[in-house]
């Protein structure tokens, strides 16, 4: 039974601090364009998530995760992170993601929720 992901913070946006600080005066938010491409990719990453673990694609399943993984923790978002970290490493080594890739349906929605939040507030 996978491990439970709520010790790790949904969003944690003291992490896009340096982030904010690669600002350049007079251009446009450099963190917001980070989250707008963000948001474009998570759908269809999620997506492909979803489509992996269906079809029993665990190369396509390891890469995909592991892209998601990556852009949400640079924008903070550890427990969905963590979640694409334990399915990377499960489709590594064979295991069953199932679960995982189920965890994945319900923290998405809820990152996506607070990035929109903070993404209204640098507007």
């Amino acid at each position: 039974m996978p491990e439970s992901f709520d010790q790790y913070q949904t969003f944690d946006e003291s992490a896009l601090e340096q982030l904010h600080e690669l600002q350049v005066e007079g251009e446009p938010s450099f963190v917001g364009g980070l989250i707008t491409d963000y948001l474009v990719q998570v759908q269809d990453l999620n997506e492909k998530i979803q489509s992996f673990e269906k079809n029993g694609d665990k190369t396509g399943l390891e890469r995909a995760a592991h892209k998601l993984k990556s852009s949400s923790a640079v924008l903070g978002l550890a427990k969905l992170a963590a979640i694409c970290y334990a399915i990377e490493e499960g489709a590594r080594a064979g295991r069953p993601t199932a679960t995982l890739v189920q965890a994945i349906e319900l923290a998405v929605p809820e990152s996506v929720s607070r990035l929109q939040s903070y993404l209204a507030t640098l507007k």
